[in-house]
């Protein structure tokens, strides 16, 4: 079980776990985005996790994308390939859908017949952290990320030892996501989950410190810095700071005023 203060509310994990290539996303409108979690929705597009696929939401997916049907038949073949392409598609409905046990059953078919399947790993791991079973998302996700050489999904593994308060692992992956800087995105959702894990240590002028430095450092004016300006402003209220608090969800209000509970948290500042 997570282990976490409950004030937070988990909005300082990936705002959704990365989505991969072959899930549909939704769209990236910003009144879209659930308030926190950090890779919850606000959907930062990358290769194989977040590229934005064209199917919306309210879609459903009729056949597995190209590359990852290839991956499937150089794995298996005949009945087998039959099966677990179609666990695989069903799979991917289910999860777009949030409907995570179902999703979890049909790839573990899956990966009995293709357990080097990274597109199945990818899928299962993130399946597994939506439902919390955060000891089986690691064991799948570290698969993933051995096998297809990956870092898109460190975020959630970080996030995912942070539960567990392993706060070794948690420096240990974050570490590995600096070096491999594998986008801006990414390394900014690892950046919120590591900055939560300081002030969970009793480091909160840590984690303030890192959180302020990439925003200052950082020269867009979008999404992934107004994220991390969202936790920023968690922090400061967690830190008794509520000045500076109150004045980051009002600059959040201003870029997009459905974004997150930024409102409501600038009038109960007030």
């Amino acid at each position: 079980q997570d282990s976490r203060p409950s004030y937070r509310d988990r909005d300082d994990r990936p705002s959704r776990p990365p989505k991969p290539l072959m899930v549909p996303s939704d769209t990236t409108s910003a009144s879209n985005l659930p308030p926190g979690g950090i890779w919850t929705r606000e959907d930062p597009a990358m290769k194989s996790v977040e590229v934005l696929a064209a199917a919306s939401r309210s879609k459903k997916r009729l056949k597995l994308p190209e590359e990852v049907q290839r991956e499937l038949t150089r794995l298996l073949s005949g009945y087998q390939l039959r099966v677990s392409s179609n666990a695989l598609l069903e799979a991917i409905n289910a999860y777009d859908r949030e409907r995570y046990y179902e999703a979890i059953k049909l790839l573990e078919v899956v990966v009995k017949h293709a357990p080097t399947s990274t597109s199945a790993l990818e899928l299962l791991g993130l399946s597994y952290y939506r439902v919390g079973k955060w000891l089986k998302a690691i064991e799948v996700l570290e698969d993933f990320h051995e096998l297809s050489g990956s870092n898109d999904q460190d975020p959630v593994l970080c996030d995912c030892f942070r539960a567990l308060r392993r706060w070794n692992e948690v420096d240990k992956i974050w570490k590995r996501l600096k070096e491999a800087s594998p986008s801006r995105e990414v390394v900014a959702e690892g950046r919120i989950v590591y900055a939560s894990s300081l002030a969970e240590r009793d480091q909160l002028e840590q984690g303030v410190a890192l959180l302020e430095n990439a925003i200052k450092g950082d020269k867009h004016a979008d999404l992934v810095v107004v994220r991390q300006l969202y936790a920023l402003g968690r922090l400061y209220e967690d830190s008794g700071n509520v000045s500076k608090a109150k004045l980051i969800y009002k600059d959040i209000v201003a870029y997009d005023k459905s974004l997150y509970d930024a409102a409501e948290r600038v009038l109960a500042l007030s």
